[in-house]
């Protein structure tokens, strides 16, 4: 989606980030905030179930090598994740419900207004990424933002 440069100046929405602790200086940002606070977490008790280190994975790998015959490992179907385009490959209503199905599951006792809160704060993030390209400015239109403090967190959770 092409944006007119104006609608980017400073107290404009979309894109618009949040100071939210004065302390930590002005530029630090929501989704930071975020992140580091409730999401971070969150995602580890969300996911927990899943081998989240690489080392865990390749030594599950070299046991199941070890332990199985052949014929057994012939029946195995093994398969890779490709990473490539992950990000902007999300379905944003699909990372919303996850993100929802995360709090209600995890954090029941979040309160509908915090939860909502999150919620919004996660929604401003994926409309505040934008970037120029042969000078006009862009705005990501699906996915969440690559290399945003709330990707990883967010994709896991999806």
């Amino acid at each position: 989606m092409i944006m007119d440069r104006s609608a980017l100046i400073p107290g404009v929405e979309p894109p618009v980030r949040l100071i939210t602790a004065l302390q930590d200086g002005i530029s630090h940002r929501s989704d930071v905030f975020i992140a580091a606070r409730y999401l971070k977490d969150l995602e580890k008790d969300f996911c927990a179930d899943l081998l989240t280190d690489t080392t865990d994975a390749l030594r599950w790998l070299d046991e199941l090598n070890d332990d199985l015959d052949t014929n057994e490992k012939r029946k195995l179907n093994a398969f890779t994740f490709d990473f490539k385009s992950l990000y902007d490959s999300l379905d944003q209503h699909q990372v919303i419900d996850s993100l929802e199905e995360a709090m209600a599951e995890c954090r029941p006792y979040w309160t509908s207004s915090f939860r909502n809160w999150i919620i919004s704060l996660v929604k401003m993030s994926m409309l505040s990424s934008v970037g120029v390209f042969e000078g006009q400015w862009y705005r990501q239109s699906r996915g969440v933002p690559t290399g945003g403090s709330l990707c990883v967190q967010l994709a896991n959770m999806t």
